[in-house]
C-alpha cells in the first residue's frame, strides 16, 4: 500500500504574488540632500569681474557687498566659496577705481585748458 496522505496537494508551480524584492520598475537612485553652495560668493565674482570689463560704478560696489557677504559665509560653512568671494572682492574693488579714473579723465580733458 501507498502512505499518500489524501489531504496534501499535490506539488505544482506557485500561485499567488511574487517575493516582496520583486518589482517590475528598474531600481531608483537614492536621494541625497544637495551640497551646500555659497551663491552669495559665487554672485560677488561674477559681478566683480564684469565690473572690470563694464566699467560699472554699481556692479563694483555690489560685488564688493557680496563679496564680503560671501566670505562671511565661506568662514561659517568651512571655507566653501572663499575664492570666489576674494574674487568678487577684488575685481569689484579694481573695476570701482578704473570706473572713478575714467570719469575724472572725461571730466578732466573736458575742461577748458585755461581754467
Amino acid at each position: 500500500m501507498s502512505e499518500l496522505n489524501p489531504q496534501t496537494p499535490p506539488a505544482g508551480p506557485p500561485h499567488g504574488p511574487p517575493p516582496s524584492s520583486y518589482s517590475p520598475y528598474p531600481p531608483q537612485q537614492q536621494w541625497s540632500p544637495a551640497a551646500p553652495k555659497n551663491g552669495i560668493a559665487t554672485a560677488a565674482g561674477v559681478l566683480g569681474i564684469i565690473s572690470i570689463f563694464i566699467f560699472g560704478l554699481i556692479l563694483g560696489i555690489l560685488a564688493i557687498i557680496f563679496g564680503s557677504i560671501g566670505l562671511r559665509n565661506a568662514n561659517r560653512m568651512g571655507g566653501l566659496g572663499r575664492g570666489m568671494a576674494l574674487t568678487g572682492i577684488v575685481c569689484g574693488i579694481i573695476g570701482l577705481v578704473a570706473w572713478i579714473v575714467i570719469i575724472a579723465l572725461i571730466f578732466g580733458a573736458s575742461r577748458p585748458a585755461g581754467i
